[in-house]
Order: structure tokens, then sequence, then C-alpha cells
């Protein structure tokens, strides 16, 4: 057992949400009783997801999507009140870690694909003037790789179908750029990184034609598989720091 507020800590501690200018609140974001035995993880706090961890028994549950963002509205009504209201009613905290978990240098969805890919000499990858810390990693195979073996490599780990734009079938890949989520638009900005191989959870219409005209490649490998990675890596993450407490990752399969 320990303390809500040792977790709420170690958690902020861990993601520094401080550094990153979000789309919304990052930490707790609801709370629940003072002590704590089962954390639950996820990539979405669905309402699928909220219902599992609490017939579990989670006394935390902690998601890369929360439920709070900016310009949206937090009545209780409705469908938000569905997703709320399990966790009220059984004192479950909820915390939510938005960009602090794509960015995380070792357990993030970027910098945890990039170290599992072997990619090499990782340095971060500035996608935005606007962006405080960036989130995005870029870095080298030790050797350039023909396409078809690094798509191979990035469908096997991501277990997901993969939406591929390039110029020609027959180019290598040594220099890659990852961001997960929804950052297809920043495709442009990684072709001027000197990117070999861009990859997104998310795809778009022009970055067809960027690809076609650069020579460079683009590949989106689905926003919830490119964000499932991070909540993955902090289920094994706090098995290990908190070896007495139960943690449990709950999964929803989304295609998107």
């Amino acid at each position: 057992m320990t303390a809500r507020v040792v977790l709420q800590e170690f958690l902020d501690d861990l993601y520094q949400p401080h550094l990153f200018d979000d789309f919304g609140p990052n930490g707790l974001q609801v709370e629940g009783k003072e002590s704590i035995e089962k954390i639950g993880v996820g990539v979405t706090a669905s309402l699928r997801v909220i219902q599992e961890a609490v017939a579990w028994g989670a006394d935390a549950l902690i998601v890369h999507h929360g439920l709070f963002w900016n310009g949206q509205s937090s009545l209780l009504i409705g469908r938000f009140l569905h997703r709320v209201r399990p966790l009220i009613t059984k004192g479950v905290s909820l915390f939510g870690y938005h960009l602090p978990m794509d960015g995380h240098p070792t357990i993030g969805n970027c910098w945890g694909a990039a170290i599992d890919l072997g990619l090499q000499s990782l340095e971060p990858l500035s996608l935005s003037s606007q962006e405080r810390t960036p989130i995005a990693v870029k870095g080298w195979f030790e050797h350039p790789v023909p396409l078809q073996e690094c798509l191979y490599r990035l469908e096997s780990y991501y277990s997901s179908s993969l939406r591929v734009a390039t110029c020609a079938e027959s180019v290598t890949v040594q220099q890659v750029g990852i961001c997960s989520g929804g950052a297809h638009r920043y495709f442009e900005r990684a072709i001027e990184e000197g990117i070999d191989l861009f990859l997104s959870g998310t795809g778009d219409e022009p970055q067809w034609h960027l690809a076609q005209e650069s020579g460079k490649v683009f590949v989106a490998a689905g926003h919830f598989a490119t964000e499932r990675v991070g909540p993955l890596k902090l289920t094994e993450f706090l098995q290990k720091a908190f070896p007495a407490l139960s943690v449990r990752f709950f999964d929803e399969p989304n295609p998107f």
C-alpha cells in the first residue's frame, strides 16, 4: 500500500508536466481514496477502460488521454458523466499525462519506441517553434536499411497496419523521426531536419504529395498503436518501483 500523494509526487517527478505547454491539465484529474493498493494503466480514460479498472478494484488509473481538454466542456452531463461517475463512486483517482508521456526520454511513446527499434544517437526532434519541450525524437540505424525491411520492423513492433507514402520502394532508411499520435502535419518540418522516414500515428492527404516530391518516407502507424507504447512501459516501470502494489494494463484495441 502507498499513499495517493506519494504516487502523485512520483508521477509528477517522473513526467515533469511543468515543462510542457499542453492541451489540457496533466497530473491528478480526479481525486480518489487516500491509500493505493492497485493501479490500472491505459491509453485513454474511456468508459470501457474505466469500468474494467473499477471492476478489477483499482484505486488509481493512469492514462495518456485524460478527461479534461482545453476548449472542451467539463459539464458533468451525458457521456462525460458516465465516465466520471464510476471513478467518484468507487473513489478511484485518475491521473492523466499527455505530452509528458509522449516525450519521456526512456519510457515515453516516442523515445521508448526509438530505443526498442534499435535507433542510435537519439536526439530531441523539434517540430514547432511553439514547442517549449520537444516530444519527438530522431535517431539513426547503424547502417542504411532497405525500406521494406524497415516497414516490416515497424509493423511488427506496433502490431498495426501501416499507411505509407514514398516516391519509390527502392529507397533506404537510416535517419528516422518519431512523433506519436496526431503529428502528421509536422512531416514537412521533419524533412527540413534531414529525416529519411517520419513516423506518426495519423496521416492525411498532403503527406502523400510531400513524400512524392521530397523523396522522403512518411508512415502512419495508428494513433492508438503509437501511443500504447508509453502506457505499457509505465506499467512495467511501476511494477518495479512499487513491488508491493498490483499494477495492470487495461487494453482497448482501436484501429485508428
